[in-house]
């Protein structure tokens, strides 16, 4: 994610955030404080010609107290005329434009539906959504009775929150959903993006099809590239960024981590 303030501003450490590799089609995730710092960050897009984004993604998720009480974030959910704004304005770059959203900044959000408000009066091209309201913690159960009611707005919705499995991508997919969005999961087992690939494409694998060694061998080239883009992104020393030891600690700490659920079974 980066801050649409910051790279308007022309910072830095934000414009690394946004650098990618052409050959790998990515979406960019910006955090927008206002229409006006939108509008300064593609005019400086369109002038430095950077055209290695695939879509946009506008963050309406992030839980952060930090952001949060700035406004942005879930906090801005409800406010959907000026998404729309910021919906056509990244449009008019002839880019795709996501939102990734969660059920409502609270309990009391999510009770009056506000997410489906959301769905229904924006016009992005698909809606990544966050099964849990943004006061909740990721060991609250996210709820996925919600996704039939997102899907009954006829938009394109791709599900988020504890898919862990393939049992649970096949469940989603036989719901309706277009696509599933991972999260903590792509760091603790890695190699379920091979499983699910092999699965969409007719040839299912699991983890029991492999040895230990191979299994072994994938996730330290996965974790190579992973510490890769952490240094890339953030810097190798803490003058470069003061906790950039200790996101490499964490990291190392959860990476391959297949234990962290019980119902991972990987014998």
């Amino acid at each position: 994610m980066a801050r649409c303030d910051a790279l308007g501003r022309g910072n830095k450490s934000a414009w690394r955030k946004i650098e990618t590799d052409p050959s790998v089609p990515t979406s960019i995730q910006l955090l927008i404080p206002s229409v006006s710092s939108l509008e300064n960050f593609l005019t400086r897009w369109r002038k430095e010609k950077v055209d290695n984004v695939a879509e946009w993604n506008i963050n309406l998720g992030c839980p952060s107290p930090d952001v949060i009480k700035t406004g942005l974030g879930c906090a801005m959910m409800k406010r959907v005329n000026k998404v729309n704004e910021m919906i056509t304005l990244l449009k008019s770059t002839g880019k795709p434009v996501s939102l990734k959203i969660r059920l409502g900044l609270n309990e009391y959000e999510q009770r009056n539906k506000a997410y489906l408000n959301l769905l229904r009066d924006t016009e992005a091209d698909y809606y990544i959504v966050h099964a849990r309201h943004g006061r909740q913690k990721s060991e609250d159960p996210a709820d996925w009775s919600v996704f039939s009611e997102c899907l009954s707005t006829n938009k394109i919705i791709v599900a988020n929150g504890d898919i862990r499995t393939l049992k649970d991508v096949k469940q989603l997919k036989d719901m309706g959903l277009h696509g599933v969005c991972l999260g903590r999961v792509s760091v603790q087992n890695p190699l379920l993006f091979q499983e699910i690939s092999a699965h969409l494409q007719g040839h299912p694998l699991t983890l029991l099809d492999q040895t230990q060694e191979e299994i072994q061998n994938t996730i330290q080239k996965v974790k190579e590239e992973y510490l890769r883009y952490i240094k890339r992104y953030y810097g190798d020393t803490e003058q470069q960024h003061p906790s950039i030891h200790s996101y490499v600690l964490s990291f190392s700490k959860h990476f391959g981590n297949f234990q962290k659920y019980s119902d991972l079974n990987f014998a």
